[in-house]
C-alpha cells in the first residue's frame, strides 16, 4: 500500500474509534447513508524531500438533507468539542501509529451544502495537515 492509502485509513481508524454514531469510510462511496464520515486526499508539498511530506486530507461529514434539524444537529456536534468531536477523534493518536510526525486538523468549513448520490445534502469538511515521513512505494515519485 501507498502511505496515502495508510494515511487515510488511519485517519479513518480514528474517527471510527471515536465516533460510533456514524458511518466512516476510508474512501468515498456511491452511496452514503448519513451520518456519515469519510476521508480523501486533498494536495501534496514535497519541498521537504528529506525525509519528510506534507500531506493535506480532507474529512467530509454528510448528515441528511439541508432542511433536516437534525442533520445540524449532528454536524453541530461534529463540529464541537464533546465526544463526537470529529477534531479531537482526529487527533486521539497524532502519529496514526507512527505512519506520521504528526497529524492536526487545520480548519473547518462550517455548513456547505453538496449534491452526493442524486441528493443534495448538508456538509461540513474539516482540512487536516499531516507531515509525514516519504516511506512511499516508487510508484509515487
Amino acid at each position: 500500500m501507498s502511505i496515502v492509502t495508510d494515511i487515510r485509513k488511519g485517519i479513518a481508524t480514528n474517527l471510527r474509534t471515536a465516533i460510533t454514531t456514524a458511518q466512516v469510510c476510508d474512501y468515498l462511496i456511491s452511496a452514503p447513508t448519513g451520518p456519515t464520515l469519510w476521508v480523501y486526499p486533498d494536495d501534496v508539498d514535497y519541498t521537504e524531500s528529506e525525509g519528510t511530506d506534507y500531506r493535506r486530507f480532507i474529512v467530509e461529514a454528510l448528515a441528511g438533507t439541508s432542511i433536516e434539524e437534525a442533520a445540524q444537529v449532528v454536524l453541530d456536534d461534529f463540529m464541537g468539542n464533546g465526544a463526537t468531536s470529529v477534531k479531537k477523534a482526529i487527533e486521539t493518536d497524532k502519529t496514526l501509529g507512527g505512519l506520521a510526525v504528526v497529524v492536526f486538523v487545520r480548519s473547518c468549513s462550517g455548513y456547505r451544502f453538496v449534491s452526493r448520490a442524486g441528493a443534495e445534502l448538508l456538509a461540513v469538511q474539516w482540512t487536516v495537515d499531516v507531515h509525514a515521513s516519504n516511506t512511499d512505494d516508487e510508484s509515487e515519485s
